[in-house]
């Protein structure tokens, strides 16, 4: 191999690897320097499986932060850690991820999707039953508990709550109020939701879940005083292919107005109040 050939060779090997080292040298330098930088934009990103109807938007997330005050720090004085700690803390979100670019703090955050909002309306009631102030039921973790699985009620249920804001967003979901305790809003509740969600016809019929400490669950159809009483039982699927015969065989005879209550909780049979 003559001499101009090895030169070529060498020169093609060199030539890479001192364009890796002067990047390196360059980003180095970047990332170095940035520190002293102003945090002067703070780039949002909200994402959920519905992106017109947030729980939370932009505003609302920087009131979250607002302790920080990011925009009167430079970037080396932010810490991504704890930024990410308070949106975790909020139990909003499923996915969380904070970076720094150059002189941006960017935040990328997926919402929980809710699916109910209940309103413990018994206040005698809380501490002893594990009631609280209002919270939104969601069968969504969040990814940093993926793996947990506690076998207390109380502590299972706190991973599917979210707990209001008064800066969320109006949502157009069921409503549940009355004796209600978290375990059964996101356990026993969550299944009829999702269940209700298999009936197209009865997810727009009940908006308006109750929970009375004697007779259980109560369905409510918007300006019908008739309760739809499903009780304690549980098999929800079962009392809504009832409710669909029953409505199919009688009401569409009778009409809603002329039962003071309809019960579906007995098994092979339905027992209604007449007025």
């Amino acid at each position: 191999m003559n001499d101009k050939k090895k030169a070529l060779i060498t020169l093609a090997i060199a030539v890479p690897i001192l364009a890796l080292i002067v990047f390196y040298i360059f980003k180095k330098q970047v990332v170095e320097a940035s520190g002293d930088i102003q945090c002067e934009k703070i780039q949002i990103t909200i994402k959920n499986k519905d992106a017109e109807n947030l729980l939370l938007d932009e505003n609302g997330l920087l009131n979250l932060l607002s302790d920080f005050h990011l925009l009167e720090k430079k970037m080396w004085e932010i810490s991504i850690k704890e930024v990410e700690q308070t949106l975790w803390d909020s139990k909003i979100f499923s996915k969380v991820q904070v970076y720094q670019l150059n002189a941006t703090l960017c935040i990328e955050v997926t919402e929980r999707e809710p699916i109910c909002l209940v309103l413990p309306d018994d206040i005698k009631h809380k501490k002893k039953h594990n009631m609280s102030q209002p919270y939104y039921v969601t069968t969504e973790l969040m990814e940093k508990d993926f793996g947990l699985n506690p076998q207390n009620r109380d502590d299972k249920a706190e991973l599917y709550t979210i707990p209001h804001r008064s800066d969320f967003q109006a949502l157009e979901l069921p409503v549940i109020t009355g004796l209600v305790t978290k375990p059964f809003a996101t356990l026993e509740l969550a299944q009829l939701i999702k269940s209700l969600e298999q009936h197209p016809r009865y997810q727009s019929f009940f908006k308006h879940i109750y929970v009375d400490p004697v007779k259980g669950v109560i369905l409510r159809i918007k300006d019908v005083p008739t309760q739809i009483i499903f009780g304690y039982a549980t098999n929800w699927d079962t009392m809504l292919n009832k409710l669909k015969i029953f409505e199919e065989e009688v009401i569409a005879r009778k009409g809603w107005d002329k039962f003071k209550t309809i019960r579906f909780e007995f098994n092979q049979q339905v027992v209604a109040q007449e007025k």
